[in-house]
């Protein structure tokens, strides 16, 4: 069969035959990447079951004959879904990837290309982990009632519901600025904007700490917008030919339009906010 190209495809993701003529083919990469990046680890990926279908078929027709049904190229690993569990833990319109990165305040730069997909999958997961309280993959689908899963030689197994669950959703929730706060602190009276995925805390976490040092918390970059703090992660966008995300572009054009935005980096706001984090002073919480 030839490999063929569908212009619609090629609208979505940007892959031309141009872009994959000189490349390796699938069958010449494949045990090494399986060796190295996915054997003894759970695949996470967003609608995994379309991806799962690819890599069976992509084995299919690169391995597979009639004399050797069971081609040792066959991968076996357990993964999980991100569109599956984000049904479990959040209400939404839709749950395409850029709704649920939203949703689990992770920062989607480039919709649709691999790596910022595969990124992004990751982020959603790891935020949702911290926002149940959970540190451990497992535990974290088992509490929420779910079951991984898994691709065996010649066999594959969907992700799946296995219970009911009340977890009762990881969206942000806007917490008042604590009115006695010190009226000197640098943060008091600002309006926060959070962008990229923070290593220190979760973002609800984070939304939380801003509110009791005064300050006022957005998802996205407004006229209102005073301060963008940037996590790790995204604060390396900042280096020259990388690309911003949309938060920091719509910064940096109000900036330069006149508005004063400050931009600082997650450790920038731990520092202003040590002090309080040390103190063991009890944070607002969302409603109260």
């Amino acid at each position: 069969m030839m490999d063929f190209f569908n212009n619609f495809c090629i609208g979505i993701h940007g892959i031309t035959p141009e872009a994959v003529r000189e490349k390796p083919r699938f069958e010449d990469i494949w045990p090494e990447i399986y060796e190295t990046e996915i054997r003894g680890r759970v695949v996470v990926a967003h609608n995994a079951s379309f991806d799962m279908g690819v890599m069976r078929e992509a084995i299919q027709r690169s391995y597979l004959t009639d004399s050797d049904p069971t081609f040792s190229a066959w991968p076996e690993f357990d993964y999980l879904c991100t569109l599956v569990l984000a049904r479990r833990v959040f209400a939404l319109p839709s749950y395409r990837l850029p709704f649920v990165a939203e949703a689990a305040g992770v920062e989607l730069t480039n919709h649709h290309d691999a790596g910022s997909d595969a990124h992004a999958a990751a982020a959603i997961v790891v935020s949702i982990a911290q926002s149940q309280g959970y540190d451990d993959l497992t535990e974290l689908v088992t509490g929420v009632g779910m079951a991984l899963g898994s691709m065996r030689p010649m066999q594959w197994s969907g992700v799946r519901s296995t219970g009911s669950y009340r977890g009762g959703g990881v969206r942000l929730e806007a917490v008042s600025p604590n009115p006695n706060a010190d009226p000197d602190h640098p943060l008091y009276g600002q309006v926060v904007v959070f962008t990229g995925s923070l290593a220190s805390m979760t973002r609800q976490q984070a939304w939380d700490l801003a509110a009791t040092v005064g300050a006022s918390c957005e998802k996205g970059v407004t006229k209102k917008t005073n301060i963008l703090v940037m996590g790790d992660q995204d604060s390396a966008r900042l280096n020259p030919g990388s690309t911003l995300s949309s938060k920091a572009k719509k910064a940096f054009e109000l900036t330069a339009n006149g508005q004063d935005i400050e931009v600082m980096s997650e450790n920038d706001f731990l520092g202003l906010t040590s002090d309080i984090r040390m103190s063991g002073i009890r944070l607002p919480t969302a409603g109260s």
